[in-house]
C-alpha cells in the first residue's frame, strides 16, 4: 500500500545514507542500498541499522516488510 505524502513534488537536495527509506510521489517507499545515489529530493522517512542491511539486501521485489522503530538514546 502507499504511503501518503503531505507535500508533493521534490524537496531540496539532500545526502542519503545506505538503508535510507525514500518515499517519492507515488507513495512506493525505496530502500536505498549499496548502490544508491548520493543525494535524494523526496522524504527520508528512517533508515535502516547495519545489521538489517545484510537481510533487506536479499529481500526479493515485491516482499512486503514492517519496519519496528527503534528508539536510541
Amino acid at each position: 500500500m502507499p504511503l501518503e505524502r503531505s507535500t508533493g513534488g521534490e524537496l531540496p537536495s539532500e545526502g542519503a545514507v545506505t538503508g535510507a527509506i525514500q518515499v517519492p510521489p507515488d507513495g512506493q517507499p525505496v530502500l536505498f542500498l549499496p548502490d544508491h545515489p548520493l543525494t535524494g529530493g523526496y522524504p527520508i522517512i528512517g533508515a535502516l541499522t547495519d545489521s538489517s542491511l545484510d537481510l533487506a539486501g536479499q529481500l526479493a521485489p515485491g516482499v512486503r516488510v514492517r519496519f519496528i522503530v527503534k528508539e536510541t538514546s
